[in-house]
């Protein structure tokens, strides 16, 4: 009896649940993400815009030595190979430590023509480091850089860097390439002031007059005495070497500089000035000995303007073929193929200081 009931109950209940409509519960909806833009960096209308930015006054010369400094940032950055003649993307370097979101490296790359207000011009060397011992090559790579204020259309800092380290030992085959150095760009750029007056010293100001830069505060060439300094400009730096330089460091002169004097690495140049005849090497090999003179070209530079005013060519010693002091001629590298040079001495400070000295002093012109 009890078993009976119990069925008819549970069949009571079933006919109930079957005789009634169930609302089907809405399937729960997820928020779709939305896809992140790529970020197409349009390097191409830069590209139209090339020559702009590689102006013959700002790429003649790279700068040689490293460690140049100086520069600001205005907001609207491009970076440009000089040697390749076209604009580096951002994009083909990856973020540093796997950071999200566009490489932008925290710094302000100009998306328009309109908006560049710096330009990062890039020399790139590739070095050749050492050879292993499968007779392959390891190869670095070194940024020489100039940064220019786009809008004053003028240089404002230089630097030097060198790429990514290679292994001295290695266990692949081929010649083995260093990275190129652009994180260490990125770093040094986001740590520049983006105002030239928080970044220009005045001795800044001057050593950049030798790569056309105008310096406002300069006073005009004018009047019988022109103030002035005599820079270093391959290494950029006011050399006390010079001692026409002590009156600028004693605040001697009678008013602002007028002129900078820009002297070039003593090193670089040289010309033929006479021979020593055949002389032959322990192993039997014989070639001619040449003597040769640095010579140095001086400019010098109206300090208002950035412009040059005159130059001077400035010449060393002629090295003697005989027995000399030390100081008078330099060892012939005997290692290399002839015909072998033999070199005197460079362009003295005391050559450039009185060359400077009467520069001071002479009629406007």
């Amino acid at each position: 009896m009890g078993s009976r009931w119990l069925v008819a109950l549970v069949a009571l209940v079933i006919a109930a649940c079957g005789s009634a409509p169930v609302e089907a519960t809405p399937a729960a909806t997820a928020t779709p993400i939305p896809t992140p833009t790529p970020w197409v960096y349009p390097a191409d209308l830069f590209q139209a815009h090339l020559a702009e930015y590689l102006d013959p006054d700002w790429t003649r010369t790279a700068p040689d030595h490293p460690y140049l400094d100086g520069g600001y940032l205005n907001t609207g950055l491009i970076v440009v190979s000089v040697d390749a003649r076209q604009i580096i993307s951002p994009l083909v370097w990856e973020q540093p430590y796997g950071e999200p979101g566009p490489p932008e490296w925290g710094l302000s790359f100009a998306r328009t023509p309109e908006e560049v207000g710096t330009v990062v011009l890039v020399w790139a060397e590739k070095p050749e480091l050492w050879e292993y011992s499968d007779g392959a090559k390891a190869y670095g790579e070194d940024w020489a850089i100039k940064i220019v204020d786009f809008e004053a259309k003028a240089v404002v800092g230089t630097r030097w860097f060198s790429g990514g380290l290679l292994p001295k030992v290695k266990y692949v085959k081929g010649d083995l390439h260093a990275d190129p150095p652009w994180a260490r760009l990125m770093g040094h750029l986001r740590q520049l002031p983006s105002t030239r007056e928080a970044a220009v010293t005045p001795e800044m100001a001057l050593e950049a007059a030798c790569d056309g830069t105008p310096v406002p505060w300069a006073a005009p060439y004018a009047g019988k005495v022109h103030p002035l300094v005599a820079v270093d400009s391959w290494v950029q730096r006011i050399d006390t070497a010079y001692a026409i330089n002590r009156k600028w460091h004693n605040n001697t002169w009678t008013s602002p500089i007028q002129l900078v004097v820009c002297v070039p690495d003593p090193a670089k140049a040289s010309v033929k000035a006479g021979s020593c005849g055949r002389w032959k090497r322990t192993d039997g090999t014989v070639g001619e000995l040449g003597q040769y003179r640095h010579k140095s070209t001086i400019r010098v530079v109206v300090a208002k303007t950035g412009k040059t005013l005159q130059s001077k060519v400035l010449y060393g010693s002629v090295p003697p073929c005989g027995d000399a002091p030390a100081d008078t001629w330099s060892i012939p590298d005997m290692d290399e193929d002839p015909p072998w040079h033999l070199f005197g001495v460079e362009v003295t400070s005391a050559q450039v200081n009185k060359y400077a000295t009467s520069v001071s002093t002479q009629p406007v012109r």
